[in-house]
């Protein structure tokens, strides 16, 4: 798809990512749902998308963000209702499932997704997961044996 549209995708992660309890098909499907709207809705040739992943407290957070046609602010909350399309279906393909769906899975998965607003250069997906907390090893009673 990037290639198709000569779209350029940029991706920074950190070094060692901090890691989250997640399904990782499911993630998949959160991922490929933002960036092909990010492919979607760029110009062909000119199109720029860039994922950056970084830790905030006790979440990971995950930017997509593009140089597309935008998302007004009257529709931000719009777009993650199911059957609920900015575009006719001649302007752009797509079912209003798609956004729906990542909302459901970032929140099954304990997490938040949300449109930056302040973002003008087009639009920037946020989604936010919880990071895996480590379980401390069970205490053994004096005299015991593991």
């Amino acid at each position: 798809l990037f290639k198709m549209k000569n779209v350029t995708l940029d991706i920074n992660l950190p070094l060692t990512p901090a890691p989250v309890v997640a399904d990782r098909d499911r993630l998949m499907q959160v991922m490929l749902n933002l960036l092909s709207n990010s492919i979607k809705f760029c110009d062909a040739g000119l199109g720029q998308v860039k994922v950056t992943v970084s830790q905030r407290d006790e979440t990971v957070q995950v930017d997509v963000r593009d140089n597309g046609i935008g998302i007004a602010d009257q529709f931000v909350d719009k777009v993650f209702v199911i059957f609920q399309r900015l575009h006719g279906r001649d302007a752009y393909a797509g079912t209003g499932i798609g956004l729906a769906l990542v909302k459901k899975i970032a929140e099954y998965h304990g997490g938040t997704i949300w449109i930056d607003t302040d973002y003008s250069c087009g639009t920037r997906f946020r989604f936010t997961l919880p990071v895996a907390v480590a379980h401390a090893p069970e205490a053994l009673l004096e005299g015991t044996a593991p």
